[in-house]
């Protein structure tokens, strides 16, 4: 570790240069937020006796990741009027060498947050996870919709369709951004929830038996349940399966995973429903039972 010693006054400037800015014109839990992500590196680095040149380039790939992450990407924007008294900020999640764009938004005085996980050929703009998104928000819960996928690879499912049935990249991304959520000032004093749809909720599921009782509640809107595996045995969060009556194939895998989970449990099946919940009041009834669901596992308990 003496190469440390080596590391001229630009290496430590661009290590701490963003907390100690005279300006200070990035809000202190940005700030604290980039010192907090550049020393995580900088310890990793040393675990894995990188040499100079490989903890400088480190270094150096941190800071570009706090400059498009910590202050382009988290500047305050005041929610439309529909979803008046939130705050929004666009964000960029870290999650191995890609970055997934994504929208956090937190209700005032918020009592949990939901990370979204979109179905095939998805993304954060479904217009069915941003209504249900809106409806958790009106409840108290924030919300964090982002792409699984980056653009790129959006392109290149949209030919082969290889991406959005692979579980373990999808699990690998929430995974990453439940992470990262978890260490971000925002998020980090809020119990953490999933909600999936389809493809998404199997990788919600995937994710929560990894994650443990790290996530407190699961939400899964006909969810591909089949491509979870034996996992399934492994998912201790709360978890509600929510199906179409109409969406008979997708109804009766989840009827055959519902009764291989654990954990507290719950399936609701929505009348005359289809997979999408097109049908004229379905996804609302989706909206409230999911918002039911976390506020009643994500809210903290009440002091007496």
């Amino acid at each position: 570790m003496t190469w440390l010693r080596e590391l001229d006054i630009s290496d430590w400037l661009v290590l701490f240069g963003e907390f100690f800015r005279p300006d200070k014109s990035p809000p202190m839990h940005v700030r604290c937020f980039s010192l907090w992500n550049t020393i995580e590196l900088l310890g990793y680095s040393l675990k894995k006796k990188c040499n100079r040149k490989c903890c400088k380039w480190k270094i150096k790939e941190t800071y570009r990741i706090m400059k498009v992450c910590d202050h382009s990407t988290l500047s305050d924007a005041t929610e439309n009027r529909t979803d008046s008294g939130s705050k929004s900020w666009n964000v960029q999640i870290p999650a191995q060498k890609v970055m997934l764009p994504g929208d956090l938004r937190m209700p005032e005085q918020a009592e949990g947050l939901v990370l979204f996980a979109h179905g095939s050929g998805s993304s954060r703009h479904s217009p069915r996870n941003q209504a249900v998104a809106r409806s958790l928000r009106k409840r108290g819960i924030g919300t964090l919709l982002f792409d699984l996928l980056t653009a790129d690879e959006e392109a290149e499912d949209a030919v082969t369709g290889h991406l959005r049935f692979d579980i373990g990249l999808l699990t690998q991304r929430l995974v990453a951004a439940t992470h990262w959520m978890g260490n971000h000032p925002l998020g980090r004093r809020f119990n953490l929830g999933y909600f999936g749809a389809s493809t998404g909720g199997a990788a919600a599921l995937v994710a929560a038996a990894s994650l443990g009782l790290q996530i407190k509640a699961v939400v899964a809107r006909g969810s591909r349940t089949d491509l979870v595996g034996d996992k399934l045995k492994f998912v201790h969060s709360p978890t509600l399966l929510i199906v179409g009556e109409c969406d008979t194939s997708v109804l009766e895998l989840n009827r055959q995973s519902y009764a291989l989970l654990k954990c507290e449990k719950e399936m609701a099946v929505i009348p005359d429903a289809t997979h999408l919940f097109e049908e004229p009041g379905a996804l609302d009834e989706v909206a409230k039972l999911a918002a039911d669901w976390f506020c009643r596992h994500l809210a903290p308990p009440k002091e007496h």
